[in-house]
């Protein structure tokens, strides 16, 4: 039995789940039969030519020092662009002089002033338009969290240096975690979507017998 695509298809005797496809390069494997028609011929659909081959490219990844430097770096632009836009937004809502503190300086963070409120409002707003960032540049569910932490771990250093000592206020590391979180699953969640939107599956029978 022959597949559309090429693949051929053969039935196992007295394995009634289990059928063998071998492809055009005589490749052995084992699937099993997604597809049954009556009578005495049993006729197994193997998936397409299409989908096995995008099964075992799909995932590959080759290490590529430069593209991931890159990939690092646009992230940290798009992490202090898209920060730095908020805080813009959220200042002129309440008519405060934009600063660098706001930025690098743990103090300014907290509850009890309106900046500070406005200063966490707009670092929680930036880790959804980081995810964004995720989404559209890195592509890949599995390495959200890596460059969600790279992105806040350059973040730490910038506030070390500026101030020059680690940040030691809960309300920062706080709000640090959350955005993480915030911007790692949210990013996985949209590049995840999208990978499962980009692999063809065809659910109607191509066999012939």
């Amino acid at each position: 039995m022959a597949d559309q695509t090429g693949w051929l298809c053969k039935y196992l005797p007295g394995r009634s789940n289990d059928a063998v496809f071998y492809s055009n390069n005589g490749k052995k494997s084992r699937v099993r039969p997604v597809k049954i028609t009556g009578g005495k011929s049993l006729v197994y659909r193997c998936r397409s030519l299409r989908v096995l081959r995008m099964a075992g490219q799909f995932r590959s990844y080759i290490w590529d020092p430069v593209l991931i430097v890159s990939q690092i770096a646009l992230m940290q632009c798009i992490y202090y662009s898209s920060l730095g836009l908020w805080l813009g937004a959220l200042d002129l809502m309440i008519h405060y002089s934009p600063s660098l503190d706001q930025i690098f300086n743990y103090e300014i963070l907290g509850f009890s002033s309106v900046h500070g409120r406005a200063s966490m409002m707009a670092f929680i707003l930036n880790s959804l338009t980081c995810a964004l960032g995720l989404l559209y540049f890195i592509r890949r569910g599995k390495q959200c969290l890596d460059f969600t932490v790279t992105v806040h771990m350059f973040h730490l250093f910038g506030c070390w240096i500026y101030i020059s000592h680690l940040p030691s206020t809960f309300t920062w590391w706080l709000l640090n975690i959350v955005c993480i979180a915030l911007m790692a699953v949210i990013g996985e969640y949209l590049c995840v979507r999208t990978e499962l939107n980009e692999i063809p599956l065809n659910s109607a029978p191509k066999s012939n017998v």
